[in-house]
């Protein structure tokens, strides 16, 4: 969740920017439309700037490469965890714990 919380930011954060130098949003890939309706962000507040991302790219522009860092970070997180659990299960094996 702050992963995400920290992408929507970066996003809105160059919305904003892109607003004070009339920049496309997405870069090359982005069409006409959506430079021009950055630029017309009223005010550079995150909640403004998030309500503009919402009315004009749909809620689902919210939750663009969310899979992709699913799959990026999952082989990861998967190994941190058995490694997690081997280790603690064979420290425990060997550390006699007073009861």
């Amino acid at each position: 969740m702050p992963r995400k919380l920290a992408e929507l930011s970066d996003r809105a954060k160059r919305n904003v920017e892109a607003v004070g130098v009339g920049a496309s949003v997405e870069g090359p890939r982005a069409s006409a439309s959506a430079s021009a309706a950055s630029r017309s962000i009223p005010s550079p507040r995150w909640a403004r700037v998030l309500a503009h991302i919402v009315r004009t790219e749909g809620v689902q522009s919210l939750y663009r490469g969310f899979w992709v860092n699913v799959l990026k970070l999952a082989p990861a997180a998967t190994a941190q965890f058995v490694l997690y659990d081997v280790l603690r299960s064979a420290l425990t094996d060997t550390i006699q714990v007073p009861s």
